[in-house]
């Protein structure tokens, strides 16, 4: 109960990496670790008039960093949840608040929004771990950044965790991609392969195609070199990481 209300009390401010960290440390909870570990990167490269990107934006919590570490710009914030989304645009009203899914393509999709966990909300069902949980599937609007973000906006840090649906958003975005080589911190393969769908292998192969690599968060803090297409798929396909940082 004390961390949830420190937590919730932290969010969004320079006091939640380190609290992130020491959560996980004594916890052993990857997620902690993983939302220190991003933290981190945004503060190590944002800087003040650089333009960031929350892909599955949920509650804003990233959205706050990046505010807070580049402020004075209008950063831009996807969420097809109906209900997060009214939340972050009546939070956000300076931001670029979107109610969109972001995929390969524009069109519309089913979204699926879990009652008990909206954070695990998205685009594919989520049946094995969650398969008598409530659930509701509204229509949303799939929109791509290549159509989303201004061609000239100086992008420098997309955040994507979009329950499973990684490879499209790459795929509508290799315009913006390839011309800003920006850092992108994304979750990918808490499920495996035939959970969700994602192929480790074309994600590594488009995320290589738009000029990026791929490392673990804790090796590239360390200074530590890329992972090779086999050590992306092993990390995917044995479980051993789930969120990553493609980087120039």
């Amino acid at each position: 109960m004390l961390a949830d209300l420190a937590k919730r009390t932290l969010i969004g401010t320079r006091w939640e990496e380190p609290f992130r960290y020491l959560h996980a440390k004594l916890t052993g909870h990857r997620g902690s670790l993983y939302d220190s570990q991003t933290i981190a990167v945004m503060r190590r490269v944002l800087r003040p008039g650089e333009l960031g990107v929350d892909v599955g934006a949920f509650e804003g919590a990233f959205l706050r960093h990046m505010m807070r570490i580049a402020p004075g710009v209008k950063h831009y914030a996807f969420e097809p949840n109906p209900d997060q989304f009214a939340k972050l645009a009546a939070q956000f009203p300076g931001m670029n608040v979107r109610p969109y899914a972001i995929g390969a393509e524009p069109g519309s999709a089913t979204f699926h929004c879990m009652v008990e966990h909206p954070a695990l909300s998205g685009l594919s069902a989520r049946e094995r771990d969650h398969a008598g949980e409530e659930r509701r599937e509204v229509t949303v609007t799939v929109e791509t950044l290549d159509r989303m973000l201004p061609a000239d906006a100086p992008v420098r840090l997309v955040k994507v965790d979009v329950e499973g649906a990684e490879l499209g958003v790459f795929r509508g975005g290799m315009e913006t991609l390839r011309r800003n080589r920006p850092y992108v911190l994304f979750e990918c393969g808490i499920g495996g392969a035939d959970y969700f769908g994602s192929e480790p292998s074309a994600i590594f192969e488009t995320l290589t195609e738009a000029g990026l690599r791929i490392s673990l968060l804790g090796s590239w803090l360390a200074s530590a070199g890329p992972l090779s297409r086999s050590e992306f798929v092993e990390q995917f396909d044995q479980r051993l990481n789930y969120f990553f940082l493609a980087h120039p």
